[in-house]
């Protein structure tokens, strides 16, 4: 698979066996690749990677998986190596190490990751917010809006003052904030069925979900 130009001339060569298309936002595209009009997630050898639109390799061809975006998250690209997960800049700087079994969508700028059975949480610049030894974590991130003046105008934000991390450890439930101070302690059995008993009884998440993008051989169409 190639590319042909506007004039019918090749301008990706026919060398790879899949290319798609990144999603960055468009201001952080001009920022960080100001003379590049594209870029390309492609796929060679069963090896992921992206190259501009002149084929100048940006990221080298040698994952196992790309996404196309990080949704909620910082510009970039979940991605895959030797069956662990982490995210990379566009420009193949590593945001969050590659050394997790699962890497959650970003909320609020922190998420949630796995590794060796036990999860934790980071704030999307890889600040630890919770050490990796919970056996079961729950974002919950209020959706709930409220109204804030700045006295000629009023606007709607999300509620974080709502917003908690709910963490169960060594058979105890517990909440703390969004940057890691404990809130409450043995929270109630009772309460945590009551609010979050659909998410308990959930698959264990993987970053092969759909909802990640995960591009990879044989995998997602451009």
């Amino acid at each position: 698979m190639g590319i042909y130009g506007e004039e019918g001339k090749v301008v990706i060569p026919f060398d790879y066996s899949a290319i798609y298309d990144t999603h960055y936002n468009h201001s952080c595209h001009e920022t960080m690749f100001p003379d590049i009009a594209h870029i390309y997630i492609v796929e060679k050898d069963g090896k992921m990677g992206t190259i501009d639109d002149k084929n100048n390799i940006i990221i080298p061809i040698v994952y196992d998986g790309l996404s196309g975006w990080v949704e909620y998250g910082p510009e970039g690209h979940f991605v895959k190596k030797h069956g662990k997960y982490g995210i990379m800049s566009p420009k193949g700087e590593i945001i969050i190490p590659i050394e997790y079994d699962y890497v959650g969508l970003p909320k609020k700028d922190i998420t949630v990751v796995r590794k060796n059975g036990k999860y934790g949480v980071l704030s999307c610049e890889n600040k630890e917010i919770l050490p990796v030894s919970c056996d079961n974590v729950i974002l919950d991130i209020s959706r709930f809006l409220k109204e804030v003046s700045d006295g000629s105008w009023s606007r709607m934000e999300d509620n974080i003052s709502r917003s908690k991390i709910v963490v169960l450890q060594q058979g105890t439930w517990n909440y703390y904030s969004l940057d890691g101070k404990l809130l409450q302690s043995n929270v109630p059995l009772k309460e945590i069925n009551e609010h979050y008993d659909y998410l308990l009884e959930r698959d264990e998440p993987s970053n092969e979900h759909p909802d990640f993008h995960m591009k990879r051989k044989g995998g997602v169409q451009r």
